[in-house]
């Protein structure tokens, strides 16, 4: 259904195209076109923030701590880094959000163990080159 809006913006701007300028319906096509066009930029962004909030809802669920929501608002980016501490290297993995730095390790059960939520503004983070 909500892909059938998206084609009608397609339409109505092919059928604008075809549309001599001094036609009578031409205004109102424009501004069927803007109408469309405002309902689904609204729309997109609306599924950008559900799917946003789904794929937090399924990072806390895999958690052993309750995610600080107040800055892990915006999923960013995830992935595994190795974590060196006092020259020691641990495989780790990650989830950034817009404020929050989160890093665990695999726990049982297919769940996340906390080690580290560190907020963005303190962190800092080098390109090592891995030599393993």
């Amino acid at each position: 259904p909500f892909q059938r809006i998206c084609r009608y913006v397609l339409l109505l701007k092919e059928l604008m195209k075809q549309t001599p300028a001094n036609w009578p319906d031409c205004d109102g096509l424009n501004t069927a076109i803007e109408s469309i066009d405002v309902v689904v930029r609204r729309a997109n962004e609306t599924q950008r923030v559900m799917d946003n909030l789904t794929k937090i809802e399924q990072i806390q669920a895999k958690l052993d701590t309750q995610l600080d929501l107040k800055r892990a608002v915006k999923f960013i980016a995830e992935g595994d880094v190795k974590e060196i501490d006092h020259g020691h290297s641990q495989k780790r993995h990650f989830f950034l959000f817009n404020s929050l730095l989160v890093i665990v390790k695999p726990g049982r059960g297919g769940k996340w163990i906390n080690k580290k939520s560190i907020p963005v503004e303190r962190c800092i983070v080098w390109n090592v080159n891995d030599s393993d």
